[in-house]
Formats: C-alpha cells, structure tokens, sequence
C-alpha cells in the first residue's frame, strides 16, 4: 500500500520523505513537503490498542508541529486522487496560514 502510495504522491510532484523518525513520534509512514505526516493504514490499525497508540502518536506529531493525515487501503487503492487532493489541499492551507497560531 505505502508503495502504491508513494506512486501517487511523486506522480503529483510532492516532495517526500519515507521512513522518516521523528522525535517523540517514532517512525512515519511519509513526511510530505516536511510538513505532512501521511500515515497509510492496514487493518492492524483498526484494533482498540493500535488505535490507542495511532492517536498518540498524532497528538505527538501535532504537537512537533506537524500536520497529520491518515489514509485506508480504500483510500490508496480506490480513492488515490481524492487521496492526493487532500494533501494537496492542506498543504495550500498551511502556506496560506490557516494552521497559523492566532
């Protein structure tokens, strides 16, 4: 899935990172733009400890300053372009400020 993944976003022209440690986090799936934390789920995901741990490591991520998006199988495989426009649309987001503090 991360690989199909990758294809999509390159395809976009987004500059990213696999594999990326980040401190307090541990290990994501992709950092795009080094602003975008892009985690691709498998069904492991959706057991109550993994989603316990999943949730922590947002809270970590955001709090790093990171902006975090998640995405299923569905959304990978069958949904790739609305996948990639969500990207797309939170990084345009965060250059025109919206995640600034206020």
């Amino acid at each position: 899935m991360e690989v199909l993944a990758n294809t999509h976003f390159r395809r976009a022209g987004l500059s990213l990172r696999r594999y990326v440690e980040l401190e307090g986090v541990g290990e994501v799936d992709f950092l795009v733009e080094d602003a975008v934390v892009v985690e691709t789920d498998g069904e492991t995901h959706l057991e109550p400890r993994q989603v316990k741990k999943d949730r922590k490591r947002n809270n970590r991520s955001i709090a790093g300053g990171y902006l975090v998006l998640r995405y299923g199988y569905q959304d990978v495989v069958h949904n790739p372009e609305q996948m990639v426009a969500e990207v797309l649309a939170v990084l345009e987001l965060r250059r025109n400020g919206a995640f600034d503090a206020r």
